[in-house]
């Protein structure tokens, strides 16, 4: 059984709702030092599902382009007022496509911790989109 949730309620009711904050844990940490030692070229980054676009933020200095997608209205413009370097777009995982809709190439793509919201079939077309829009040498961080 999979569970919908209403990403726009969440983000509207809860200040940090996933206990992220500054994106400055260990873990964060370790994502950013793994990211950054891969990534070779830094003209752009994506990450798809940035919520505030806390973690994205960690590259705004270490990317030319810093490029987030969020389902939540309502977390793209929190985000967009918390961090305006970071282009924030809204849209779905689920149809990338629709969202992102130029032929544009990303140096990186970070996908972490939301392809777990997807059945199975649209986390292999989202899978296959990435695949598409990663330049080559590109770094896919999953």
């Amino acid at each position: 059984m999979r569970v919908k949730r209403d990403f726009d309620a969440i983000y509207a009711d809860e200040e940090d709702p996933w206990a992220i904050g500054d994106a400055d844990s260990d873990r964060y940490d370790l994502y950013v030092d793994l990211i950054l030692a891969a990534s070779t070229q830094r003209g752009s980054v994506l990450e798809l599902g940035c919520g505030f676009g806390a973690f994205l933020a960690r590259f705004v200095d270490c990317f030319e382009r810093v490029v987030g997608l969020e389902l939540s209205a309502t977390a793209v413009q929190k985000g967009g007022a918390r961090y305006p370097s970071i282009e924030f777009h809204r849209g779905s995982l689920a149809a990338l496509d629709v969202a992102l809709t130029d032929a544009t190439m990303y140096d990186t793509i970070i996908i972490s911790d939301v392809l777990c919201y997807l059945p199975e079939r649209q986390r292999r077309a989202a899978l296959t989109w990435v695949v598409r829009h990663l330049a080559t040498g590109g770094l896919a961080f999953l």
